[in-house]
């Protein structure tokens, strides 16, 4: 097996952990990164040295994509799994669904390793791991999102965090692909309640969302810019309100769109079908024979959009996927990067990126590629619903008292706010940038700082000119890094700096000396 100079670092940073004896360590790779091969080289060099190896997954898809890894790899192993043609629980590697495996005999292991780990603190996983003895067994954890999906951290399951690589670093190298935003105007969210796992109410969502998705902007903006790419023939007509739409389209762009409710991914997909395009919707209450059937077709083109709820965010790969279309708001930076990142993956095949940001999801937590900082106890932050920085404040109107934005009612007067309905935006989305979408207010100065320093370090280990650290931040931020934006220069990137100045300014004069003696 051919491996990635970081995916090797990756396996010697796991193994210098465990030999220190933090036995249950979480590996962070982002999106793309190839989580699965470099965990299937671990399996392999430990399936050579007598171990039996245990690796668990929570979907169908995610069993399949893990089998046919080992598999090309040469790995002799076994599915747990009802009724699954490679059920042999003999074979020193096994491939199991927690599903069925929680209701199972205990099956010895020395190795675990967990996919999507960041759900590895839910009580299945956790009643699983209790079954070995915690002296002898190692657990490895693989995620690109090292939070619970309610935010919280993953330090009571795991003892070491290594990361290996970002997602601009492999953008860079040409692992990933990054892509081209279309963002709309802010939808305003201030009146959806947030649920106790940290992210909206889906029923409250459903109502903030439906206004955009009914007049079918959506659809409007796919076939405008996806469409346009393409030189798609589209035929437009005007509504009673004189509104753009779409009455017809061959636009065959491989999309993927991300719906609040499994009702507005129906109506979204039907609204589709209605102007020509081959679409169709999957969710949790299909099997799992039945959604394969559907994504098998988008794989062939035989369909263009496939519309979900939470189903492809995770343990699904298309790697000639051109377009995600965002319709489900989310406070989760986790969420966001599992959707988004399906997008990332290079291909042949693939005539653009387009992230289709219908739902504020690049204004809330920036850009795909933009620095993330991890923590095992520190939870994930999460920006405020209107956005960064402090509390937004709002005036009574009856006695002008001021109050924070999540009053209900003003205690000075009496006065009752009313529930505001969410106003529908009939534009064309823009491309999006750094300067269009300024988030240095929102993130942390400590944050930006880290971001800045890592990317200082790049710099340096790549040789590039100074100013490109500064230019990749702004990129980031929307402004420039400065005293003034509170990132200070640090010290080994200010030295790098002079040096690079100093051999710069003798190369010139060397020129321009030599240029004189030409002359003369």
């Amino acid at each position: 097996m051919i491996l990635r100079e970081y995916q090797r670092d990756a396996i010697q940073r796991v193994r210098e952990e465990m030999s220190a004896g933090r036995r249950r360590v979480l590996l962070v790779i982002a999106t793309g990164g190839g989580k699965t091969v470099t965990s299937s080289s671990v399996i392999l060099s430990a399936v050579a040295r007598g171990k039996r190896c245990l690796f668990l997954a929570h979907r169908q898809e995610l069993i399949e994509q893990c089998s046919k890894t080992l598999t090309r790899l040469g790995v002799d192993h076994g599915v747990i799994k009802s009724n699954h043609p490679k059920m042999n629980i003999k074979k020193p590697v096994q491939v199991a669904s927690i599903q069925t495996l929680i209701k199972r005999k205990h099956w010895h292991a020395d190795l675990i390793v967990i996919d999507e780990a960041h759900r590895s603190m839910a009580k299945t996983y956790m009643d699983i791991i209790e079954r070995y003895d915690q002296k002898k067994i190692a657990v490895l954890g693989l995620t690109a999102t090292p939070y619970r999906m309610d935010g919280k951290p993953l330090g009571g399951m795991y003892d070491a965090m290594v990361e290996v690589i970002s997602t601009q670093e492999l953008i860079d190298q040409g692992f990933l692909v990054e892509p081209t935003v279309f963002g709309s105007a802010e939808i305003d969210l201030s009146n959806v309640d947030v649920g106790s796992r940290g992210d909206y109410k889906k029923s409250q969502l459903s109502e903030a969302m439906e206004s955009t998705i009914l007049h079918g902007e959506i659809l409007t903006n796919w076939a405008r810019i996806c469409g346009g790419a393409l030189n798609s023939n589209t035929v437009w007509y005007k509504d009673s309100e004189g509104r753009e739409r779409v009455s017809e389209t061959d636009c065959d762009a491989c999309t993927v769109l991300f719906a609040p409710t499994v009702k507005r991914s129906k109506e979204l997909v039907a609204q589709f079908q209605d102007a020509g395009v081959r679409a169709a919707h999957i969710d949790g209450k299909m099997t799992s024979g039945e959604r394969k059937k559907i994504l098998d077709k988008l794989e062939s083109g035989e369909i263009s959009v496939v519309s979900n709820v939470n189903i492809l965010t995770e343990g699904w790969d298309l790697p000639r996927l051109e377009c995600v279309i965002g319709a489900r708001p989310t406070r989760s930076k986790n969420l966001y990067k599992q959707m988004g990142g399906r997008l990332m993956r290079p291909s042949d095949d693939k005539r653009f990126a387009f992230l289709l940001d219908h739902a504020n999801w690049t204004r809330t937590h920036g850009f795909l590629h933009e620095p993330s900082k991890h923590s095992l106890t520190a939870p994930e932050k999460r920006p405020r619903k209107n956005g960064g920085g402090e509390k937004p404040l709002k005036k009574c109107p009856q006695c002008d008292s001021v109050h924070f934005i999540g009053a209900k009612f003003c205690p000075e007067c009496g006065y009752v706010w009313p529930k505001k309905g969410i106003e529908h935006t009939d534009e064309h989305l823009t491309e999006l940038d750094g300067k269009m979408v300024k988030r240095a207010h929102s993130v942390p100065q400590d944050e930006r700082q880290e971001a800045f320093d890592r990317l200082a370090t790049q710099c340096i280990d790549r040789g590039y000119k100074p100013n490109w650290a500064r230019v990749r931040y702004q990129s980031f931020y929307g402004e420039w890094p400065s005293k003034k934006s509170g990132i200070l220069m640090p010290r080994f990137f200010q030295k790098y700096e002079r040096d690079f100045n100093a051999r710069l300014n003798k190369q010139m004069i060397a020129q321009a000396a030599a240029k004189a003696s030409n002359v003369g």
